[in-house]
Order: structure tokens, then C-alpha cells, then sequence
């Protein structure tokens, strides 16, 4: 699938995907961001209509905040124009507080498509790291992480070889780079 390329958009990274009917009109999104909450800052956005869906597109967002450190939220956008919250990840492990914007991407598993973000414990690069993938056709979360170079997966990822093959392979590109 063809992809806009990365606009810095107020310092936020924003990759969007707007095909035919999945595309939503700047006051439906101008009214969206202004019911966000005020406590968190955007670090990077997709926007685009995931695989599987012609009418429905899907924000994929990152935030972080002093109190809760990243996180990740999936909205699914409604033909209407309405927004609701598909899933949140909550408080991440230590293993990703270190990290930035271009952590988080969009990649293509055989034929699913995945929200990815990556990072690392503070003051443990080297030997603690973690990534996350959170499939939208799946609706669910599939993360591992290495601690001290022990590999801990989420009880998700034994129902996929390929996730599992693809987390190991993203844990050893991010250890080997540290």
C-alpha cells in the first residue's frame, strides 16, 4: 500500500493514508485533537485506512507524558466522522523508556499490518529492550522483551510463528546496535 510520506507537523511526525471513503474531513479532525487530553504530547501519528477495511480508517497515535512515559492509542474513524479508542496500551514496560517518534512505524507481517514501537531501559540500552506490535485486523498485542539478554514474549505471540520470528529478529537488530 502506497504511503504519504513523513510531514513534521508541529513537531509531531504524522504519516498519513487517505483513500476514497476512509478519508475524514479537517473539522471532524480539528474536533478529534480538541477533545484529546491536555496532560500527554503527540509524538507521532498515523492516519490510514488498514488493511482489511474500505470504509473504515484507523489514527494510530503515540504520546508521551511525564506521569506515564510513552504510550500507544488506535482510534478507529467512523464513515460518520466519529472517533472511538480500538485500544490503548497502557503504562509500557521499563524497556521502552527510552525511545523517540521514529520508533514507531507501520510494518507488514505476511498479510497483516502492525503498529511497531521499540525502545529501551534508561541506563540499560545495551541489555534491556523492548518491542511491541499491535495488529488492528487482529485486535491484539504481541510484545517482546529482552532483559539482560534473557527473550520474554507475551503469551500472544505464541499463537503467530511469524510475529514471534519477526519480534526476535527486531530485539537482536536493536541489541546489536546498542
Amino acid at each position: 500500500m502506497a504511503r504519504a510520506a513523513l510531514v513534521l507537523l508541529s513537531s509531531v511526525w504524522l504519516s498519513g493514508c487517505l483513500f476514497g471513503q476512509s478519508a475524514v474531513s479537517s473539522h471532524d479532525l480539528a474536533a478529534f485533537f480538541a477533545a484529546l487530553p491536555h496532560d500527554s504530547a503527540i509524538g507521532a501519528m498515523y492516519f490510514c485506512p488498514f488493511s482489511g477495511s474500505s470504509t473504515l480508517a484507523r489514527l494510530a497515535m503515540l504520546t508521551e507524558s511525564k506521569k506515564f512515559g510513552w504510550q500507544i492509542v488506535v482510534y478507529v474513524s467512523w464513515p460518520s466522522g466519529h472517533f472511538d479508542k480500538e485500544w490503548e496500551s497502557g503504562v509500557l514496560p521499563a524497556e521502552f523508556a527510552v525511545s523517540q517518534a521514529s520508533s514507531f512505524r507501520l510494518v507488514n507481517i505476511g498479510d497483516d499490518e502492525f503498529v511497531e514501537f521499540s525502545g529501551c531501559k534508561a541506563h540499560e540500552c545495551n541489555h534491556s529492550v523492548g518491542v511491541l506490535l499491535y495488529s488492528p485486523q487482529l485486535g491484539r498485542k504481541f510484545q517482546a522483551l529482552s532483559r539482560g539478554g534473557r527473550l520474554e514474549y507475551s503469551r500472544e505471540v505464541e499463537s503467530s510463528q511469524a510475529v514471534k520470528q519477526y519480534l526476535a529478529s527486531r530485539i537482536e537488530t536493536l541489541t546489536s546496535f546498542r
